[in-house]
């Protein structure tokens, strides 16, 4: 059950969360990070920034038509701005983009390392119909990773068991599109990889 996430008051107005325009948008916790589609599914126990952020918004339009004191609304424009500040290096931080370079030979060349819960880079860009050497590789430690890319209409049909040795893989993209890399291993009835964080895109354009 998804826990309803608590509203807040402004100078005695009560204003609840509102679900962010836009939902690419990192929504962190305070406690742990979750995208908004994994927090609808999982809940999140305390307001998350994104919606907090409109929160302040909406209480800094509402406050116009009050009587409200200037220092009240000071501390609400200090607010605001360090919120939109938090979610912008966020946003920045979760998304970690190369856009692959065609060598001298006709041959685009990415390197993936895996670690704990994470891909870098986790957003990849690659040219349509122009071949690939993917380098793979994990960062040394004991917990297991992989890496799934399932996209076998595309010309992208990837399942492979990481290791510290590097490993090359040969693969030319065939459609244009974002499909989706993630990690499946998990462990008994704990999160899987995926949910923890582990996963990326692959993004094939003209």
């Amino acid at each position: 059950m998804v826990e309803k996430e608590p509203s807040i008051q402004v100078n005695g107005t009560e204003f609840k969360p509102l679900e962010p325009p836009n939902p690419g948008i990192l929504a962190p916790c305070f406690r742990k990070k979750y995208s908004l589609q994994r927090r609808k599914i999982k809940g999140c126990p305390y307001l998350p920034l994104s919606s907090f952020y409109l929160v302040i918004k909406k209480a800094l339009v509402n406050i116009n038509s009050k009587e409200v004191s200037m220092t009240m609304k000071k501390k609400l424009s200090l607010l605001f701005l360090i919120t939109v500040l938090i979610l912008t290096v966020s946003q920045a931080a979760e998304r970690q983009e190369f856009i692959a370079p065609v060598d001298k030979d006709g041959v685009q060349r990415v390197e993936i390392v895996g670690g704990s819960y994470f891909f870098r880079p986790n957003y990849i860009i690659l040219k349509v119909n122009v071949p690939v050497e993917l380098k793979l590789s994990k960062e040394s430690g004991m917990t297991p990773h992989n890496i799934i890319l399932n996209a076998p209409q595309a010309g992208m049909d990837i399942k492979v068991d990481l290791s510290t040795e590097p490993q090359i893989l040969k693969f030319t993209p065939t459609k244009t599109g974002k499909f989706p890399i993630y990690c499946d291993k998990k462990l008994l009835f704990f999160e899987s990889h995926r949910e923890k964080g582990m996963e990326g895109t692959v993004e094939v354009r003209e």
